[in-house]
């Protein structure tokens, strides 16, 4: 998730008024301890996004921002809840410090799913019991040449059934973005490892 910079304009809309708790980096081009732990907000952003809003405030043009939070030194991390300052941190400080501070208020999210891997052979037995479909993301022309016995067309993730004892094993183009798009909306997916070569070159047969 990108860290979001913030001005003066957009100051009260961003951070005072915003429904997610906000962690605030303020910092200046020329601090060198400030670019020290940029990487590290970075971090945060993307391992909180969606339970904490990150952004960066320059104070050499945000002086509006920096005197109402009265930075006098920085860099300074603030953590904002409700447009109030819940804690700060000043100075350079070690990824940790500022996940404790964070940690107070917001929740991590739980690490995302990641996709299994499965073989032909995997997919084969769990097809044959009813347990598992195999879903094709290629083109129609290429569906529709040949793919795998009983494989649906993938066209969109609106007429995929939820079925929780049901699992999607995805071939084609993007399947582990597709798969994770399944997974996120609660569908049971996994990759067939090699794709339809996989299946190809086990000499199995193709609708």
């Amino acid at each position: 998730m990108t860290v979001l910079s913030i001005t003066d304009a957009n100051f009260k809309q961003e951070v005072l008024n915003s429904d997610l708790p906000v962690l605030i980096d303020f910092y200046a081009d020329w601090c060198q301890p400030c670019k020290r732990i940029a990487p590290i907000i970075a971090e945060i952003a993307d391992e909180y996004a969606g339970n904490l809003k990150v952004v960066k405030v320059n104070t050499e043009f945000a002086r509006n921002a920096a005197q109402q939070f009265q930075v006098r030194s920085i860099p300074m991390v603030a953590l904002i809840k409700n447009g109030k300052l819940v804690e700060q941190i000043i100075g350079a400080r070690p990824k940790s410090s500022f996940l404790a501070m964070i940690n107070k208020i917001v929740t991590k999210p739980a690490p995302a799913k990641k996709a299994e891997f499965w073989t032909v052979d995997r997919l084969k037995s769990a097809a044959e019991i009813g347990m598992a479909i195999p879903v094709d993301l290629r083109d129609k022309a290429a569906f529709d040449e040949s793919h795998i016995p009983e494989a649906i067309h993938f066209t969109s993730i609106k007429n995929i059934k939820k079925d929780d004892f049901i699992i999607y094993v995805l071939y084609g183009e993007n399947a582990g973005k597709k798969a994770a798009e399944f997974m996120n909306n609660g569908h049971n997916a996994a990759i067939l490892k090699d794709g339809i070569n996989a299946w190809k070159l086990r000499n199995l047969p193709l609708q």
